[in-house]
């Protein structure tokens, strides 16, 4: 079953498997951190955007993008 980066509760933690699609969004999501054995943790969640800890780094990211994140 294939679980999206958005569907992490407030201070779970879980690896990140892959990033979805080719698009410059994409791209910049793995620059910033999210890559595949990555360690995230969820560290905030609000209505239309959440905020991981990745990498040292807290990233708010809008629940769409959050989305193309694979667990």
């Amino acid at each position: 079953m294939i679980h999206c980066l958005n569907e992490l509760n407030l201070n779970e933690t879980a690896k990140v498997d892959s990033v979805i699609g080719k698009s410059s969004m994409a791209r910049r999501l793995m620059d910033i951190g999210f890559i595949n054995g990555a360690q995230v943790e969820c560290v905030l969640k609000t209505s239309g955007m959440d905020a991981y800890l990745v990498r040292g780094a807290v990233i708010a990211l809008r629940y769409a993008d959050a989305a193309s994140i694979i667990i």
